[in-house]
């Protein structure tokens, strides 16, 4: 007869080494704080502050840096797939069962991955790097096997699922890979109930048929929390990845866009600055015109600086409640300079808006000197302010030249312009500050008739 033991805790593992599913080594060093009970699924009543919101949840993407928080999620997914202490008891009973079955598991795993290319290109020291890596894969299934299921465990098992971004494995082969491991292992588990009375009476006395479909349901219960893991720990990863290339991106974004709008000025700068010191019957009047061009020059770098600046401290609104109708004059008027543009407004009595009243008048500011600059031989500018379904609407209507549809895309996009002096941000601080305030923006153009501003507020931002 065999007799099974329930271990109370895992056997030791090499933490430096644990297989990954493709064969690679992951060091593991968890400071994991651990929630134990007494019994094979330690901490699974514990509930943490967090768990009040309820498991609806489950699938959000998250990026999550600190383990007890991880935990209690795998707790949430423990429920979710209906696993209990009796899966975890089974489980522990299983593994002397199981492992006799390892060795043709893991060299099946492995055969699997040298056979395809996807996977293969994992291996990089070749049989020797196999070799090993079946070494680790043992120890993998044994703690797979054992327990406790734990705040430790699951950082370790995290890391697999991280690995496989570090390594470029595409998520489907690791889906795959552990589908193959839970076929084998669960073919094992039938091999010896087949060929072993010793085995069925050691699985249930009683009823042998129902002892080996427990068995079968606590084991892909684990393995569908095994691949849960794996899957939640390489989105986030890939997330995390995708978000620091994304920065990069914006990085170089900006740094040509800060050349690009720095380098005319300083050249301009250069070119006067050699001139005063080489010319030969310098003039005062010369003197005069190119330290004003220098100055001038300095005034606009200066500006691009303030815009980015700007643009990269777009600060939490300090909000209180604005009289749209009485404001809306004034902030056309310290942004429209030109003489020429007729101001028509068509204000309506609506609730006031609560917001911040220096951002909001940036952001119709940026709005509104475009359109002037748009009229400059003149036109109409009127601005509209009405109650709208589901909150207010400000529409800025210019009777300029309009914007192109090719344009019009990208209007809001940091750095795009198409004046000949400019940094391309006013918009995208327009577009920013609006977010902030929960606001969308609508832009509409048509060549030779001009262009419509839609600033659409919702209702929650309003007060009676």
């Amino acid at each position: 007869m065999i007799r099974l033991v329930r271990e109370n805790r895992a056997p030791e593992v090499d933490r430096g080494c644990l297989d990954e599913a493709v064969g690679l080594q992951v060091d593991v060093e968890s400071d994991a704080r651990v929630v134990r009970e007494d019994g094979p699924n330690n901490g699974r009543s514990h509930e943490g502050a967090r768990m009040e919101r309820g498991d609806a949840d489950l699938g959000k993407d998250e990026l999550i840096d600190d383990d007890s928080v991880r935990f209690e999620r795998y707790q949430r997914l423990q429920r979710y797939v209906g696993w209990s202490d009796d899966d975890a008891t089974i489980v522990v009973l299983l593994r002397p069962v199981l492992t006799p079955s390892f060795d043709a598991v893991i060299r099946d795993f492995y055969d699997r991955i040298m056979a395809f290319s996807e996977t293969r290109d994992a291996i990089t020291e070749g049989e020797a790097q196999v070799a090993r890596l079946m070494v680790t894969l043992r120890q993998w299934l044994d703690e797979l096997l054992s327990g406790p299921y734990d705040a430790g465990y699951v950082s370790r098992r995290w890391q697999i699922g991280r690995r496989h971004v570090q390594i470029g494995l595409e998520q489907s082969f690791v889906a795959a890979a552990m589908s193959r491991l839970r076929q084998n292992v669960v073919r094992g588990l039938h091999a010896a109930f087949r060929s072993s009375a010793e085995v069925r009476a050691a699985i249930s006395p009683s009823n042998a048929e129902e002892g080996l479909e427990r068995s079968v349901i606590a084991l892909n219960r684990l393995f569908d929390l095994e691949l849960a893991i794996v899957e939640w720990a390489y989105r986030e990863e890939f997330t995390r990845r995708d978000q620091q290339i994304q920065r990069m991106a914006t990085l170089g974004q900006v740094a040509g866009g800060i050349a690009h709008e720095l380098r005319n000025p300083l050249n301009v700068i250069k070119t006067s600055v050699y001139f005063l010191q080489n010319a030969k019957q310098l003039t005062d009047e010369k003197r005069a015109e190119h330290l004003a061009r220098i100055e001038r020059q300095v005034d606009l770098a200066n500006d691009v600086i303030s815009a980015i600046t700007q643009f990269a401290r777009i600060a939490a609104p300090e909000k209180r409640v604005i009289d749209l109708r009485a404001s809306l004059p004034e902030w056309v008027e310290n942004h429209c300079l030109s003489g020429n543009v007729e101001r028509v407004f068509h204000l309506e009595t609506v609730p006031g808006l609560l917001g911040d009243p220096r951002q909001l008048q940036i952001a119709v500011g940026n709005i509104v000197r475009n359109a002037c600059e748009a009229m400059s031989s003149g036109g109409q500018l009127i601005l509209t302010l009405r109650k709208s379904v589901g909150g207010l609407e400000l529409l800025i209507a210019d009777t300029g030249h309009g914007i192109p549809a090719e344009q019009l895309k990208r209007i809001t996009e940091p750095w795009y312009s198409t004046k000949a002096r400019g940094a391309g941000l006013g918009l995208a601080i327009t577009k920013a500050i609006l977010e902030k305030h929960d606001a969308l923006l609508h832009v509409t153009s048509e060549m030779g008739a001009g262009s419509k501003f839609s600033l659409r507020f919702p209702a929650h931002v309003l007060v009676d």
